[in-house]
């Protein structure tokens, strides 16, 4: 069964996305100990990507990573959605955290192979800076220990990545249980956010970890004298 799903991704990635295993049987009568298996394929026509169409970056200083769907290869589902994530994440690293690529794929009939056109729509909504870095549920750490780790600060562009490499350094701290590092959903009522200048707190939630404690004595026996 495994085989089976595999050699299904297999076909797709190489642009047979029609492609259907129609008969799996065993053969054990043409050599003596031996089990021939034998899967029948009904491959259907390749597809081949003829266009890619991406659309400009919002901003000049935004840049695109290059992507793996190419023209001329065969159209692969899996290496489409993988650009799709690398340009969700260029996008983020660049302050645009809630954008959103939308790839679209028409294909059409030709000779000798099926044509592809993938076209990657990208709304980019709001650059986002970082406001305010809040931390919360600090009752015995001070917050500028926590702040003191994070690679970004007011002002900052709003970036993921950036985000959990945060959250992993305070983690390394080895003061707090858990630890969260995200942005805020929404501004504070009240306030007005436009497309071209808005910002967003980052919070960062902390679980303590108990105290450790140092405890001391003394004591004296007539044998010994004075222990500590």
């Amino acid at each position: 069964d495994d085989d089976m799903r595999r050699l299904w991704f297999l076909y797709r990635r190489y642009g047979f996305e029609s492609a259907e295993i129609t008969n799996l049987h065993t053969d054990i009568e043409r050599a003596p100990g031996k089990i021939y298996v034998i899967v029948d394929i009904a491959e259907g026509p390749q597809t081949i990507v003829r266009e890619v169409v991406l659309p400009a970056p919002p901003e000049a200083d935004v840049a695109y990573p290059p992507l793996r769907t190419k023209v001329g290869t065969p159209l692969d589902p899996a290496r489409v959605d993988g650009d799709r994530r690398a340009l969700l994440a260029a996008l983020g690293r660049s302050g645009f955290t809630a954008a959103v690529v939308t790839p679209g794929v028409a294909t059409r009939d030709a000779e000798p192979q099926r044509a592809a056109t993938v076209t990657f729509a990208v709304s980019a909504g709001p650059r986002y800076r970082i406001d305010r870095v809040i931390v919360q549920n600090n009752v015995d750490t001070r917050a500028k220990v926590v702040t003191r780790e994070l690679p970004f600060g007011p002002g900052d562009r709003m970036d993921p990545a950036a985000l959990a490499e945060g959250q992993q350094r305070v983690q390394r701290l080895n003061l707090f249980r858990n630890v969260t590092v995200r942005q805020a959903e929404s501004p504070e009522p009240g306030e007005a956010e436009s497309a071209t200048a808005a910002t967003r707190d980052v919070l960062v939630n902390v679980s303590e970890r108990p105290p450790g404690t140092v405890q001391w004595g003394a004591g004296y026996n007539t044998r010994d004298g004075f222990r500590g």
